[in-house]
């Protein structure tokens, strides 16, 4: 999709235009592989599923220009990517769950509460950014020192790298005691994506 294009569809159909991801967004136009519906997983995929908005292939943009008119996003949206997996389709999970007639409305991490003691992730993002992910997603961001007291109904994570635990044996050992789970940053970043709550095994940090 050559940027020729990209600014014929939004002239012609009064779009506007933006180079970054924020509450004003509703599509995400992306790359795919092939015609697979497969795109690779960036920052702005992420932050697009945390809004639930349409996350398409570029190829609706050309579909639309060819047909003079916005044609229905769903034969184009991303059902996967090259990281996760094909098939997961948590671009449209996350889309769906805000829908009028998906009651009750509740959001993915809406019953969590996560502390951050990582330095982003993966260089793909900083703190700050997961934080405005944290709170899009539903749970409360804390940085609370009394986070290891009991909270009924909610699930506590820690999200660290193995660095953050080495010499905090004691403090880890009664967190745990508590009910917190010290996980990777990479557990909430695709639990997200794919819009499913990840089981916790794989991302366990432990001293």
């Amino acid at each position: 999709m050559t940027s020729i294009r990209l600014k014929e569809f939004c002239s012609k159909f009064q779009i506007e235009l933006s180079n970054i991801v924020d509450n004003h967004t509703t599509h995400l136009i992306t790359d795919e592989e092939g015609e697979t519906l497969v795109c690779p997983l960036s920052k702005k995929v992420i932050q697009s599923v945390a809004r639930h908005m349409y996350i398409v292939t570029y190829r609706w943009i050309d579909a639309c220009l060819k047909a003079n008119q916005i044609l229905n996003e769903k034969l184009y949206e991303i059902q996967g990517d090259l990281t996760l997996s094909s098939d997961h389709n948590g671009m449209q999970r996350s889309r769906q769950s805000i829908l009028p007639d998906s009651l009750p409305k509740n959001l993915l991490f809406e019953n969590f509460s996560i502390m951050l003691k990582c330095n982003g992730c993966q260089e793909m993002m900083n703190n700050d950014e997961l934080i405005e992910l944290v709170q899009l997603s539903g749970a409360k961001h804390t940085t609370d020192s009394h986070f290891s007291r009991l909270q009924i109904g909610i699930t506590r994570i820690v999200l660290c790298e193995k660095e953050y635990l080495i010499n905090r044996r004691e403090m880890y050992e009664k967190c745990i005691q508590a009910g917190i789970h010290f996980l990777t940053p990479e557990w909430f970043l695709e639990s997200l994506v794919q819009y499913r709550i990840q089981p916790f095994q794989e991302y366990q940090i432990t001293p």
